[in-house]
């Protein structure tokens, strides 16, 4: 027995320090940093891989493969040329594991909205405000079929 509780409390006392969980800030200051290290994304969408859920990231990756203009700008800072921040106007919970990020430019308001995936955020849709709330998803998985 008493040899049990010794490695139990050795155990405790070696484990690793549990991962803390991303919050949605810390995401979109990892995803602005990003922003920040190039000029634009390239063709073929790649940083959507890191930030983005493995559905979306097919859709964006596929996007171009029949119609070149199917996706000619940047869904997520909807530009053509990158800022040096994202403008984020709010970030909304919308549950324990769905987060809102409402992001305006001057004249487009669009929703990232964003799931918790093993205790890091990623970009499950993006929403155009606008005639139609427009689901990026959605939008190009038609050009798929």
């Amino acid at each position: 027995m008493r040899a049990g509780t010794i490695t139990v409390i050795a155990a405790l006392l070696f484990a690793w320090p549990a991962q803390a969980m991303e919050t949605p800030h810390d995401f979109m200051a990892r995803l602005s940093a990003r922003y920040r290290q190039m000029d634009h994304w390239p063709r073929g969408y790649q940083p959507c891989a890191e930030f983005c859920e493995p559905a979306l990231w097919q859709v964006v990756k596929h996007a171009n493969d029949r119609d070149e203009a199917a996706l000619d700008y940047d869904p997520f800072c909807q530009c053509q040329d990158t800022p040096p921040n994202l403008p984020v106007q709010s970030i909304r919970a919308m549950g324990q594991s769905a987060v809102d990020v409402t992001l305006h430019n001057s004249d487009t308001t669009w929703v990232l909205n964003l799931r918790l995936d093993d205790g890091h955020w990623k970009i499950a849709d993006v929403i155009e405000k606008g005639p139609g709330m427009r689901s990026l998803k959605a939008r190009l998985a038609k050009f798929r079929r």
